[in-house]
């Protein structure tokens, strides 16, 4: 894998994502992400989309929660190669 720059706030919500989506295919949303790393939402929400135009990181829609099985909205997962990173 060729290097890959990261600003702070991409290695914080990168860092946040692999801690948080433990198991592959957990996503988080930004309120999730906002509250991990202590940015505001409008951060998260620049630094996931950087993280997922780079493969780090993969956006999913339609999502289910596992407690409630109700609907939960959209998030965001870190990818094999971000959580090799």
């Amino acid at each position: 894998m060729s290097a890959v720059n990261l600003n702070e706030n991409e290695r914080k919500v990168l860092r946040a994502l692999v801690r948080l989506g433990w198991l592959e295919g957990n996503y988080a949303n930004f309120r999730m992400l906002s509250r991990s790393t202590k940015l505001r939402r409008a951060e998260v929400r620049l630094a996931c989309r950087s993280l997922a135009r780079k493969g780090l990181a993969r956006y999913g829609s339609g999502l289910w929660s596992e407690d409630t099985d109700q609907p939960a909205g959209s998030g965001y997962s870190a990818t094999a190669e971000g959580r090799k990173l």
